[in-house]
């Protein structure tokens, strides 16, 4: 006989793998130095801008496996709630869903105030509670249901980043410097960075020696931008496992508690 809570520990054993496979992919794209320096004009004025940009495609594969890795937590949230029901005795199944939404307030009102949770037993409610799964309560959880309902999205982003006082180790502009941010700070709508920007009257280009490193970032959801994506992946990981555990470990309570 298949253990009730198998498929939910199944879904986050596989969401491990992908993790694994995503990180290792990662690793080897950004081994490859998928950027390079440019050079673009400005057509009205002739000022020439100097960027470092990305020049290699994200691939395909590695965005596959960050919503296969969100759709999977999400999914063993919920079937461990169906596993609580079933391993009650519950005959109604229907309403067995893992309560996520943007404030505590929504919990109460469109969640378990709209009967999605009505097939599962209070205590696992409760349980469900204390977790906070909602924006300002426990952002993992939260941001697990934003990545698997919004999966249609650019999940992932390349980001380039500077370090402190090691990314640009000299610089040297000898014609006209008409601009320069420092540090300078990622694009992450146009995947570049721009260093400066320099007169169309300049006889020779700025000389630089830099450091640059990127990572491979989390996107649309906020207050887990800007983290390698595999962190953060893992720590949602281990959140829903945690989740997972702690719901079969009361249902087996409330179990042993019949008379």
């Amino acid at each position: 006989m298949v253990h009730p809570f198998a498929d939910a520990k199944r879904r986050v054993a596989r969401a491990n793998e992908h993790i694994n496979d995503l990180a290792s992919g990662i690793d080897t794209f950004l081994k490859e130095r998928p950027y390079a320096r440019v050079i673009e004009v400005e057509p009205n004025t002739g000022n020439r801008i100097h960027k470092i940009k990305l020049i290699e495609a994200f691939p395909d594969k590695m965005l596959d496996q960050a919503v296969e890795i969100a759709e999977g937590l999400r999914a063993a949230l919920d079937k461990a709630a169906y596993a609580s029901a079933l391993s009650l005795g519950n005959t109604r199944l229907k309403g067995t869903y893992f309560p996520i939404a943007d404030t505590e307030t929504q919990i109460t009102t469109d969640i378990i105030g709209r009967g999605k949770c009505k097939d599962l037993h209070d205590a696992i409610v409760s349980l469900f509670r204390t977790f906070k799964p909602y924006k300002t309560g426990n952002p993992l959880i939260w941001g697990v249901n934003q990545l698997a309902n919004g999966t249609k999205h650019r999940v992932l982003i390349p980001v380039g980043l500077s370090v402190g006082d090691s990314f640009m180790e000299s610089f040297c502009c000898p014609g006209l410097l008409v601009n320069m941010a420092f540090p300078p700070r990622w694009d992450t709508e146009k995947d570049e960075m721009v260093l400066c920007t320099v007169g169309p009257n300049s006889l020779d280009n700025p000389q630089y020696n830099m450091k640059l490193q990127m990572l491979i970032a989390m996107r649309h959801i906020e207050g887990l931008q800007g983290g390698p994506a595999t962190s953060i992946f893992r720590a949602m990981s281990s959140e829903v496992r945690r989740v997972v555990m702690a719901t079969e470990a009361e249902t087996v309570r409330i179990i042993e508690s019949r008379p």
